[in-house]
């Protein structure tokens, strides 16, 4: 697969990402970045790089996609691909995004029976153990204190609750609410998280 870039006034285009995304039905197209975006799809690889090598396991690729929306980020393991939504390359929720998929990497997972039951205890305790191994891959690999990296989850999870007003919708599987995500990895760290239910919406001003 190519991964060559075609690049035209500060965009760009990744076709065979658009071949990719068309067999796993998540594709809207070819994916333009900008320079900015391109840059942060370069740091993507190297974390994804020096991560697998350092846990021992087999290298992946990273593409910037258009997804479902509600998912940022996905791991296609037939292909050692990860995919996350071009506008996500940058920005506080980007270190999230690609530490959870990691973790999935790391850990070996793999679908679960069930995909029809958005709670399948499986494919849950999947999730849940890559938010884990996730905060695990920002100390070891990025410098992140343990308290900076939950931190960062933190601050994903509440961002992710308030955009969904609250509600239990556009939930990828396998995925708690947000708020339940954020007090069981804190609790898996022996920590009490911080509130997350009560911010359900951007304050007007």
């Amino acid at each position: 697969m190519s991964d060559v870039a075609r690049r035209s006034r500060g965009v760009v285009r990744w076709p065979a990402v658009a071949l990719a995304g068309l067999l796993f039905g998540c594709a809207t197209g070819l994916t333009p970045l900008t320079s900015e975006q391109a840059r942060g799809l370069t740091e993507a690889q190297r974390i994804a790089d020096q991560v697998t090598k350092g846990y021992g396991v087999p290298g992946v690729r990273v593409y910037p996609i258009s997804l479902a929306p509600g998912t940022g980020g996905t791991w296609a393991y037939q292909h050692d691909w990860i995919y996350i939504r071009p506008e996500l390359l940058t920005g506080p929720r980007f270190l999230v995004l690609i530490s959870h998929e990691l973790g999935h990497v790391t850990l070996g997972h793999r679908p679960v029976d069930g995909a029809g039951v958005q709670r399948n205890p499986a494919a849950v305790e999947r999730e849940l153990a890559a938010n884990r191994r996730g905060v695990e891959i920002l100390v070891k690999y990025l410098g992140l204190t343990e308290q900076q990296a939950l931190d960062q989850y933190a601050t994903f999870f509440i961002d992710a609750n308030r955009m969904r007003h609250g509600e239990d919708v556009l939930l990828p599987f396998g995925h708690l609410r947000p708020c339940e995500e954020l007090r069981d990895l804190w609790d898996r760290f022996g920590k009490t998280a911080p509130p997350c239910e009560a911010v359900t919406a951007t304050p007007t001003k």
